[in-house]
């Protein structure tokens, strides 16, 4: 039986080790290499913490393609949408916790280790890899317990890594009340309630710190800067007029299909403004025709000149971040009404220095 070494065991890892035994024309080995006990939540779906949610609904979240409504159907089933009636919005739509993700990913892992269609053998190697070679016959991947795996195939999903402390603060990087990793629910749960908090960055990832330090009775102020001071924007409070996955797998994209394939980026902008100033703020949102540009991004992306590109980058990519990379309702109301209360400031600065206080 030849053997396909996975390096990393989080969704991609899971996700690709699900499919490879369905569709895999005789039986092989998949070995997921990965040093956590769980397999299928990686970083971003062991989120421990009940208002750490998922930054879409969960009609976006899956694994199958055939079967898009799977995990909405195994919310139910399992009871996790039982134990957690906040996770449905206004607009019924369903922002599950990551964490609920993560052991649906695991749970349609574990079975299909125990039984899939080619017969193939999903084994966990509890290592971390530390290197890979190549040569005629295959791959060998180096493990930390000294041991050399051989494999004909080596899928690399790594996954997103633990956060570091950038260099110009390691000098504080070891100081008590300087917390490296965001998710170290232990680390932010020792800072003391009145404290005030200061948060570089202002993206998704302070979000969770936010809703973190709120439902922990935090009572001192929070500060967040970034050199724009943006926050992510929410979710629109219209039902999509089309679902998700039909959006996402149209051959032509409805962006492209009224407005072709504009070369600059300052003609896709004028065309989405221009889409925006017809709609009816009473029926529709903004929301929709930006993800209608994000999805012809595909097509649209490679249509542009390398100066284009650079132009998109340096100066239009923070606010398309913004935009893009919304937070469930759930988490914008906790910001609102830290927010609303004085106790939250979004600040554009730049952070020069940092020293130990008294």
């Amino acid at each position: 039986m030849s053997a396909i070494a996975v390096i990393g065991g989080g969704f991609s890892g899971a996700a690709f080790a699900i499919h490879a035994s369905r569709l895999a024309p005789r039986p092989v080995e998949i070995l997921l290499i990965e040093p956590r006990a769980r397999l299928g939540a990686g970083l971003a779906h062991s989120a421990g913490h009940p208002d750490h949610r998922l930054n879409a609904a969960d009609a976006i979240h899956l694994l199958y393609l055939d079967a898009p409504d799977h995990f909405s159907a195994w919310l139910k089933a399992s009871g996790a949408l039982e134990q957690d009636p906040a996770a449905v919005a206004a607009t019924g739509r369903i922002y599950p916790r990551r964490a609920d993700f993560g052991r649906y990913v695991g749970a349609e892992l574990a079975h299909h280790q125990a039984s899939n269609a080619s017969g193939s053998a999903i084994r966990h190697v509890s290592q971390r890899a530390l290197r890979v070679s190549a040569d005629a016959e295959g791959f060998s991947i180096a493990l930390d317990s000294g041991e050399i795996v051989r494999a004909a195939a080596c899928v690399l999903a790594v996954g997103q890594g633990q956060p570091q402390v950038p260099a110009s603060l390691r000098d504080v990087a070891g100081h008590p009340d300087c917390v490296a990793n965001p998710w170290d629910l232990d680390a932010l749960q020792r800072i003391a309630p009145d404290r005030r908090v200061l948060i570089m960055g202002t993206g998704l990832t302070t979000a969770d710190v936010v809703a973190t330090l709120v439902s922990q009775g935090h009572r001192g102020a929070i500060e967040a800067v970034s050199r724009r001071g943006m926050r992510p924007t929410s979710h629109s409070p219209f039902a999509p007029t089309m679902p998700r996955l039909q959006g996402l797998m149209q051959e032509i994209p409805e962006f492209v299909a009224r407005h072709g394939r504009p070369d600059t980026v300052a003609k896709i902008v004028q065309a989405l403004r221009a889409d925006i100033g017809r709609l009816d703020p009473a029926r529709a949102s903004w929301h929709a025709l930006f993800d209608e540009v994000r999805d012809a991004s595909h097509v649209l992306w490679p249509h542009l000149s390398t100066a284009e590109k650079l132009r998109f980058l340096r100066h239009l990519k923070p606010w398309y971040d913004v935009h893009r990379f919304r937070i469930p309702p759930q988490t914008e109301r906790i910001l609102e009404h830290a927010t609303d209360a004085g106790q939250l400031v979004f600040r554009r600065a730049r952070v020069r220095s940092v020293q130990h206080g008294p």
